[in-house]
């Protein structure tokens, strides 16, 4: 793809290592509420509309990261800053008029949307607020919304600009990295008065992941999650995370590489040199692996001769999460699941 080189810059940039924020324990599935990068299932709202939400009362307080938030009335014109929160809005069915766009990567479309839920926004009408995550708040202004949801946290932060984004209309700030894709449904879903849309896709995915367990032929255990990048190492999120958290809704149990073969240990992350790989792997029966910019980090990994003898490579139990998981929401953990389906069966 000619624009991959770009891709993992762009996805740092918006904070995209949310995978290693916390798993939220939510579990996950889903029926066949599926969807395509290129084509994608409008199961999560169908034209717009919230679905009936007969206790939505407002006014109402929420919790966000700068505090509480009073919201008057139902929102009917959103505009989302955060394009690493826009999926999540499009899942609940709620009105969004505006969203900011990223960079245009393979992971976009030409105007930056998200492709696991591009299709979804343009049926319904979505516009650029802004393109390239360069806020203009006069543009935001100009769509009139009635609530804006903005990130403090990413490379879509938008905590400069937070007051006038207040003078604005109400606004919501969320630090999406430090919750897992259900729990910022959950509040999103509160926000915007769709408490009841928010719990059915989570079951939704629920559904699903139990249904994936089933068909999968679980590889050599324990896991792991892992960046590799050749000249830094192995960067491993823990059980956790939310990546970790999907292969354990899967049957699969996910593990740490011990602590005395990292460089550097975090409470969400232990980053392990190159020399250290080796050691870090030995008890590790299958290594699962995040787009870190390679074509394939399957064959770069498998490739490396550091690793070449661990068991997980040995036995070809090396496999990788797929593109559309650098940001996790309703849309791309379903395309997540698909992934690792089409991977650990057959």
């Amino acid at each position: 793809m000619a624009r991959h080189a770009t891709t993992v810059l762009t996805v740092a940039a918006l904070g995209v290592a949310t995978m290693t924020g916390c798993s939220g324990g939510d579990g996950a599935t889903t029926p066949d509420t599926t969807s395509t990068a290129s084509g994608t299932t409008d199961s999560a709202g169908g034209s717009g509309a919230p679905t009936a939400e007969t206790a939505a009362v407002f006014p109402r307080t929420v919790t966000d990261a700068k505090g509480e938030v009073t919201i008057e009335e139902k929102p009917q014109r959103i505009v989302s800053t955060s394009p690493s929160m826009t999926g999540t809005l499009l899942a609940l069915g709620v009105p969004v008029v505006a969203t900011a766009a990223a960079p245009v990567t393979d992971l976009t479309d030409d105007d930056g949307f998200f492709m696991q839920w591009a299709e979804v926004a343009h049926e319904r009408g979505v516009e650029v607020a802004y393109p390239r995550l360069d806020i203009n708040l006069d543009a935001v202004d100009s769509f009139s919304p009635d609530l804006i949801i903005g990130s403090v946290v990413g490379g879509d932060a938008v905590n400069d600009e937070y007051a006038q984004l207040q003078d604005i209309t109400t606004t919501v700030m969320v630090d999406y990295i430090d919750m897992s894709w259900q729990e910022q449904t959950r509040m999103l879903g509160e926000a915007t008065g769709t408490e009841e849309k928010a719990e059915e896709l989570i079951a939704d995915y629920e559904e699903k992941v139990k249904r994936a367990a089933a068909e999968i032929t679980p590889p050599t255990q324990p896991a792991i999650v892992g960046f590799y990048r050749a000249a830094e190492g192995l960067a491993v999120p823990g059980p956790d995370t939310q990546h970790g958290q999907i292969l354990q809704d899967l049957g699969i149990t996910v593990t740490d590489v011990p602590e005395e073969t990292s460089t550097q240990v975090r409470p969400d992350m232990r980053m392990v040199s190159r020399e250290n790989m080796a050691a870090a792997l030995a008890d590790v029966g299958s290594v699962f692996l995040m787009q870190t910019g390679t074509e394939s980090p399957v064959t770069a990994f498998a490739g490396d001769p550091l690793v070449s003898t661990v068991p997980a490579v040995e036995k070809e139990n090396v496999f990788v999460f797929g593109e559309y998981s650098w940001r996790l929401d309703y849309y791309s953990a379903l395309l997540t699941v698909d992934s690792l389906v089409e991977q650990l069966t057959g």
